[in-house]
């Protein structure tokens, strides 16, 4: 594999400012690269006064501010569109490199670890990458018909993936189903959340500066359905977080604030100590007291409407944000039954999630991108033609 500085593939575009023209906004997001401002946030949010915005064209490449997010897209919404002033934005040598190969690589994990390693500036959230540093770095650059190549066979993955949501948004329903049929009429009790934890405690945020650099969970890994040990960024603190500050397999992890309602005291645990992830003060953990409630069951237990009904009530608003404390979530009342019944339940939904990971592995297998089982439409690479 050849690797090139990226110096070698993409050159500064010339910043033409929109001035009294009119074009559509745009925006960078942090999961689907470029889109339209309207549809990203509903509304327009740019400034009235949108002359100083730069025009980018169809098929450049942008650089958003939080390049640590994965804040980069190749512009294919429209053909001019405008983008904010803090943005940069690069031609791409097309004869050299695939836009949308590049777009992946500058996305890729690899990549955001190269520019956490060389970002400069003392304040969180406003760290700069120097394009000196962001243009030395070494990327993989096969021949144009393998980039095309690989591009098909990770489109071909994604739509895999996305066909398998569904089966696995069922076997969730699965799961409900088996928690109101087995406790609707359980014997049962009633108890506050708080007679569940030994210890409940919020976590700690990054520092505006520091010499230590860590990588610290954001909301999105426990508001999503299930604990996502990928969502984090990397975080600067003035001294090393204590160990209760990391992920723990024993802790119930809650969402303390949120814009959105909905997702304000949602939880998740993770199956597995994660000592190299810090949580931040948005989370607050709560240590279970594992003689009376099992994780599995409590995070089912937790998303019952009773108790999103408790959550909502509760939560307090402060700048548009929703937020609840430990007060409010250890007060929350919860119906527990016997310890053995909530360990059959664990053990009926650790069963459905082995069927999870084996459903989308024999899924990728079947039509994955080995030389003897490919997603369909998908033809030899390119390199592998050449050695048969």
């Amino acid at each position: 594999m050849e690797y090139v500085n990226l110096g070698d593939l993409i050159v500064a575009a010339k910043n033409n400012r929109c001035g009294d023209c009119d074009f559509p906004v745009l925006s960078i997001t942090k999961n689907d690269g470029i889109v339209l401002q309207s549809e990203k946030f509903k509304k327009r949010i740019a400034s009235k006064d949108t002359a100083n915005y730069k025009i980018v064209h169809r098929g450049q490449l942008v650089q958003g501010i939080h390049i640590d997010e994965a804040n980069f897209g190749i512009q294919e919404v429209v053909d001019i569109g405008i983008v904010s002033p803090a943005y940069k934005i690069w031609d791409i040598k097309r004869n050299a490199i695939v836009p949308k190969y590049l777009e992946v690589v500058l996305r890729s994990p690899r990549s955001i670890a190269y520019y956490a390693s060389k970002f400069n500036g003392s304040i969180k959230r406003r760290e700069r990458l120097s394009d000196k540093d962001f243009l030395q770095m070494r990327i993989p650059c096969p021949s144009v018909d393998e980039q095309i190549y690989a591009i098909e066979v990770l489109d071909k993955i994604i739509a895999l993936i996305d066909s398998r949501k569904q089966q696995l948004l069922e076997l969730d329903n699965l799961i409900k189903a088996r928690f109101v049929e087995m406790f609707e009429s359980h014997p049962r009790e009633t108890v506050k959340a708080g007679s569940l934890f030994q210890e409940i405690r919020n976590g700690v945020s990054p520092s505006t500066s520091g010499i230590y650099t860590l990588k610290v969970l954001t909301l999105s890994s426990i508001t999503q359905g299930a604990f996502d040990e990928s969502a984090w960024k990397n975080g600067i603190f003035d001294k090393m977080p204590a160990a209760d500050k990391r992920v723990s397999k024993t802790d119930f992890y809650i969402c303390r604030g949120n814009g959105n309602k909905a997702l304000v005291g949602t939880a998740a645990y993770s199956k597995h100590d994660c000592p190299d992830l810090v949580f931040p003060d948005t989370i607050i953990a709560a240590r279970v007291d594992t003689s009376k409630v099992c994780l599995p069951y409590l995070f089912y237990a937790w998303k019952q409407p009773e108790v999103r009904m408790q959550i909502e009530t509760g939560a307090r608003t402060t700048n548009g944000t929703f937020k609840v404390n430990q007060k409010i979530l250890s007060d929350i009342e919860i119906v527990i039954p016997p310890l053995d019944a909530q360990l059959q339940f664990a053990a009926i939904v650790d069963q459905i999630d082995k069927s999870k990971v084996v459903g989308l592995i024999n899924g990728i297998m079947n039509g994955g991108v080995s030389s003897d089982s490919r997603p369909d439409g998908i033809e030899t690479c390119p390199s592998e033609k050449c050695t048969k």
